[in-house]
C-alpha cells in the first residue's frame, strides 16, 4: 500500500510540476511580442512522450523521390526562390485552405484525438491518405479511413502507442492497405480508434483540472490494441476485404513542388521537432520561443497563407480539438521552423 501511495504522489507532483512550467511558457510567450499566443490546452497527458511519437531514422531515403516539374532551382524551399512580389509562384495562390477547396471530403477537416498513444505517425498518414482517396474519387468516397489498422497491425512500423516511423507506414499503405473507421467509441466504419481519448476541461488555476478519468489521460500509455484483420464493429454491414484501399505509390518531395502537390492532389505529411511551448499553442503562427525539446510530430499539411505580414504553413495536429486552432496550426513558412520543411511524404491511392 504505501509503495502505491509513493507512485500516486510522485505522479500528482510530477503533473503539477508539468503544468506550473506550462504556466510559465504560457506568460514567457504572451509577453514577447510574437506572432501567436499561448494557453493551457486541455489535452495534456501527465507523459508528454505520448504526444510525440515519430521515430528520427534515415528509412524516409527508400521511398520514393518525385521530382518537381521546375528542378530548376536547387535547395530549400524552391517556392520562396520563385515567388514574385505578388506572392504569385506559377500560378500558385497567396493562400489556400484544403478544407474549402475540397469541402466534399470531410476527412480534411476531421481532427482525430490519439489520446495517450504516441500514433501522430500513423494517424497523419492515414489521414492525409483518407484525404486523397476522397479526392482521387473526385468526392466519391466520403468515408473516414481509420489509423488502428497501422498501428496495431504494422510490424515494420515501429512499437505501435510507443511510436513509429512515418515513411514505414506508408510503406504499410502500399503493400496491405487500409479500412474505414471513425472516432472512439463512434461506431463508424469497419475499425473504429480504440483509444480512449484526451479531452478534459482546464482552469489554469488548477492544475489537476487538466487530467482524466483516474489521474491519466486516456487508457494505459503502454497498451497498443492487438491486431485484429476483421471487422471488429458489429455494427457496420460491410466485409473487411471489401474495405482496404492501398497505395500504387509512395514517395517523398523537394520544397519545389510542395505547394503545386498539395493543391494538386491533396493534403501530404510533413513530421517537425516539438519543443514545449508548442504544447501551448493557442492561434497565430507558431515559431519556437521558449522550452525544451520534446521530439519529433507527425502532421498534416493542409494549407498556407499569410497572417499580419508572416507567410504561413497551415497544418492538422492529432491532439483533439480543444488543441490550438480546433486542432489545427499555423507555423512560419520559408525558413525551416522546426524542420516542417525537411521531411514530406505523399502518396497516391489505388481505387
Amino acid at each position: 500500500m504505501k509503495i502505491v501511495l509513493l507512485l500516486i504522489s510522485s505522479f500528482w507532483m510530477t503533473c503539477e510540476a508539468n503544468i506550473y512550467k506550462l504556466q510559465d511558457i504560457v506568460a514567457h510567450v504572451n509577453s514577447a511580442n510574437v506572432t501567436w499566443q499561448a494557453g493551457i490546452n486541455s489535452f495534456h497527458t501527465n507523459d508528454y512522450k505520448k504526444l510525440v511519437g515519430t521515430f528520427f531514422h534515415p528509412e524516409w531515403i527508400s521511398l520514393g523521390h518525385e521530382i518537381s516539374d521546375d528542378d530548376s532551382v536547387k535547395g530549400g524551399d524552391c517556392d520562396k526562390d520563385q515567388e514574385n512580389d505578388d506572392g504569385d509562384v506559377n500560378g500558385t495562390p497567396e493562400s489556400f485552405d484544403a478544407r474549402y477547396h475540397w469541402f466534399d471530403c470531410i476527412s480534411i477537416s476531421h481532427i482525430w484525438n490519439q489520446g495517450n498513444c504516441a500514433a501522430d505517425w500513423a494517424i497523419s498518414v492515414t489521414s492525409a491518405m483518407n484525404d486523397r482517396i476522397c479526392i482521387a474519387s473526385k468526392g466519391n468516397i466520403t468515408a473516414l479511413y481509420s489509423p488502428q489498422k497501422l498501428v496495431s497491425c504494422c510490424e515494420d512500423c515501429g512499437n505501435g502507442c510507443s511510436g513509429g516511423y512515418t515513411a514505414a507506414a506508408w510503406k504499410y499503405i502500399l503493400r496491405k492497405g487500409i479500412v474505414t473507421g471513425g472516432d472512439y467509441g463512434s461506431n463508424e466504419g469497419c475499425q473504429p480508434w480504440l483509444l480512449q481519448p484526451c479531452n478534459v476541461s482546464t482552469t489554469a488555476a488548477d492544475p489537476s483540472s487538466v487530467l482524466g478519468p483516474h489521474g491519466v489521460c486516456g487508457d494505459d500509455p503502454k497498451a497498443t490494441p492487438k491486431c485484429d484483420l476483421s471487422c471488429y464493429n458489429k455494427q457496420h454491414k460491410g466485409k473487411y476485404l471489401d474495405e482496404i484501399i492501398k497505395a500504387k505509390k509512395v514517395f517523398t518531395f523537394d520544397g519545389c513542388s510542395a505547394r503545386k502537390n498539395l493543391r494538386k492532389h491533396g493534403p501530404y505529411v510533413v513530421t517537425m521537432r516539438v519543443y514545449e511551448d508548442f504544447l501551448a499553442y493557442k492561434s497565430g503562427v507558431y515559431h519556437h520561443v521558449t522550452g525544451d525539446y520534446l521530439g519529433l510530430l507527425s502532421v498534416r499539411m493542409i494549407g498556407w497563407g499569410l497572417e499580419g505580414g508572416q507567410a504561413y504553413w497551415l497544418l492538422a495536429n492529432s491532439w483533439g480539438t480543444s488543441w490550438g486552432e480546433k486542432g489545427f496550426f499555423k507555423i512560419r513558412r520559408f525558413v525551416n521552423e522546426c524542420w516542417i520543411e525537411n521531411f514530406r511524404y505523399a502518396g497516391v491511392p489505388k481505387l
